[in-house]
């Protein structure tokens, strides 16, 4: 008889918990919040724009945000971006996430869009 353990609450491939884990790796002055049912989840740091998160219809997870002024963010140039990570509307989005990757290398994939976009170091 095989028997399966349930997983955490935190450690389930969600975007509240991706986003959750996400804000540790950004590091001091970084939170995240659930979105609606789950399906969206929020980034907030020292911007005034707020990061986003949310599978798109081809099933990539998208870092989304707005340029707002004196954010200084970088216009990203697509032949520059890390391996990983592509330009959509609305922000970056991580090609070559799945589920299966699990919560820890999900929030680093996410923490690591956000730098990009924010121009922060990627360290």
């Amino acid at each position: 008889m095989e028997t399966t353990v349930a997983p955490q609450p935190d450690t389930e491939p969600t975007l509240p918990n991706i986003a959750r884990a996400a804000a540790q790796r950004l590091g001091e002055g970084w939170s995240a919040e659930p979105g609606e049912y789950a399906a969206s989840a929020g980034l907030f740091g020292p911007f005034r724009s707020a990061f986003r998160l949310h599978v798109d219809h081809d099933e990539d997870v998208v870092v989304g945000y707005c340029r707002y002024q004196g954010d200084d963010f970088p216009e990203l140039d697509p032949a520059e971006l890390p391996i990983g990570i592509g330009i959509c509307d609305g922000g970056v989005y991580l090609p070559d996430a799945c589920p299966s990757d699990g919560v820890e290398a999900l929030a680093d994939q996410v923490a690591r869009a956000v730098r990009v976009a924010a121009g922060l170091p990627l360290h």
